[in-house]
């Protein structure tokens, strides 16, 4: 397995540009296109407040990153990096444009067949 370390010592404002659209919004957070200052590449961050969440639940989360950062798989959401400050936990992936993927999906009352199915 390849290890990285994916903390940024900088913050997420040195190295990217945070769009003010916000593309989602969760019980922890929202997510946020970002543009790579000097790649001018275009990302997600997905921002977790701390105040929302316990200690517990980041480091959760950041042991989530370890592991999803170690994986290689065209259907597996790569994360690049991400970023810590005193308020906020930034994990920047790849922008998978398109949409939400359940949208457009009524799964009221749908079988366990018909969820397979969506699913492959």
């Amino acid at each position: 397995m390849k290890k990285h370390n994916l903390y940024n010592r900088l913050s997420i404002d040195e190295v990217y540009e945070v769009s003010k659209d916000i593309l989602g919004k969760g019980g922890y957070g929202e997510v946020r296109t970002i543009i790579h200052r000097s790649a001018r590449v275009e990302r997600v961050a997905k921002i977790i407040f701390k105040r929302r969440s316990n200690d517990k639940m980041l480091k959760r989360i950041k042991q989530e990153i370890k592991v999803l950062s170690q994986l290689d798989h065209p259907n597996i959401l790569k994360i690049y990096e991400y970023f810590e400050d005193n308020s906020r936990l930034y994990i920047i992936t790849e922008y998978l444009k398109g949409g939400e993927l359940l949208k457009g999906w009524n799964l009221k009352n749908k079988t366990e067949p018909d969820l397979v199915w969506i699913m492959k």
